[in-house]
């Protein structure tokens, strides 16, 4: 059922960050435009050391992006309805 974050995938930061679990941008939509390679470094609130990471980067922004355990993503209208049929509730 929880495939892979795509390029395109509406997703939303549904937890803070490990080290200090900062939440300031929990409840954030946004599509993705592209994924970058973060090498480590450290939280820029907390300052503890973080591992290098996969991020989603949304629109707009150019160094920097979400780590992927925080995002959830947001399934297309067109899968939720598909998900209704194979269970057997009425539209």
């Amino acid at each position: 059922m929880s495939k892979p974050l795509e390029v395109g995938d509406l997703v939303m930061v549904a937890r803070g960050k490990k080290c200090c679990r900062a939440s300031r941008h929990i409840g954030r939509i946004f599509r993705i435009e592209r994924f970058i390679s973060k090498s480590a470094g450290s939280c820029t609130l907390c300052g503890k050391p973080l591992e290098a990471v996969i991020q989603a980067v949304p629109p707009g922004i150019h160094r920097s992006g979400y780590s992927l355990y925080r995002l959830k993503r947001i399934p297309p209208l067109s899968e939720l309805e598909h998900t209704k049929e194979r269970e057997g509730v009425p539209a």
